[in-house]
């Protein structure tokens, strides 16, 4: 049986900010060691490698929406930066970048060896995409119900379409199960976790 090198410790989280670079908007969040904070000169690092990749021309055909999400998790052995960003309606780009703890200027592009997150960075992770899914299936229900309510204006005895009561049944799961998680967080991690969500 192999045995770890470490017991797990849950690390804090925090938001940084929302980083406008050129047509982008990237939501920022930190992680570190419990008591530590981030270094200036590793989150500098993280904007120069993630400023290097969006300026790059995507392929062909393929659009994006000018959103995404960056962590930098400063690590005792290591540091580990992901850059996230939604294109193609419900494509999500992921690319990992690392560096020595005792030099954090030199990123290095890992994401061909299919290195993906820590089990801290999944946090993060859960949390963006949760409520990501939530956003786009909020905005359905919105386009259905305007719809429907055209459709109404014209026919009392209008039904509501199939897909407006899924849509809305699917969205108030939804909503539920984020305020279950947010509550779980807030009951079991309170001092591993702070993430208030901005709107970009």
């Amino acid at each position: 049986m192999t045995e770890l090198l470490e017991r797990y410790r849950r690390r804090p989280i925090r938001f940084i900010e929302v980083w406008e670079e050129a047509d982008w908007r990237i939501k920022v969040y930190s992680i570190t060691v419990v008591g530590g904070s981030l270094r200036p000169e590793l989150l500098a690092a993280a904007k120069e490698a993630a400023r290097r990749w969006l300026r790059q021309p995507l392929a062909p055909g393929r659009r994006h929406y000018g959103v995404g999400f960056m962590g930098v998790h400063e690590g005792p052995g290591a540091n580990f930066v992901f850059l996230d960003w939604w294109a193609d309606d419900n494509e999500l780009y992921h690319q990992v970048y690392l560096s020595p703890a005792d030099d954090p200027q030199h990123l290095q592009y890992v994401t061909p060896t299919g290195l993906a997150s820590t089990v801290w960075d999944l946090r993060v992770l859960q949390l963006v995409l949760a409520l990501g899914a939530f956003s786009v299936v909020a905005a359905v229900v919105v386009r259905d119900l305007q719809e429907f309510h055209r459709i109404a204006a014209q026919d009392w005895g209008a039904i509501p379409p199939p897909q407006l009561i899924f849509s809305t049944a699917y969205a108030l799961a939804s909503l539920v199960t984020l305020l279950g998680v947010s509550i779980y967080a807030r009951r079991h991690c309170r001092t591993s976790v702070d993430i208030p969500i901005p709107a970009y």
